[in-house]
């Protein structure tokens, strides 16, 4: 797995890229072209991680996926 970054929580006013569960919550996923995750105006690459509040969540096609993993 990908170093994870250490982040705030989403801010409501910075772009923020939405989180599932899993990748299952999902009907549609666009899988022609790599897209980027956004966390409080950060950009991450497909498969990206992240930690806020003890969680840890991974960049896929544009959305956060909670992990199982902890921080």
């Amino acid at each position: 797995m990908a170093d994870i970054t250490n982040v705030a929580a989403q801010d409501p006013g910075k772009e923020n890229s939405p989180i599932s569960e899993t990748l299952e919550d999902e009907s549609t996923v666009v899988m022609d072209k790599a897209v980027k995750c956004y966390w409080n105006g950060e950009g991450f690459d497909d498969g990206g991680t992240v930690c806020t509040d003890g969680v840890v969540y991974e960049c896929h096609y544009g959305r956060w996926l909670k992990t199982k993993q902890s921080c």
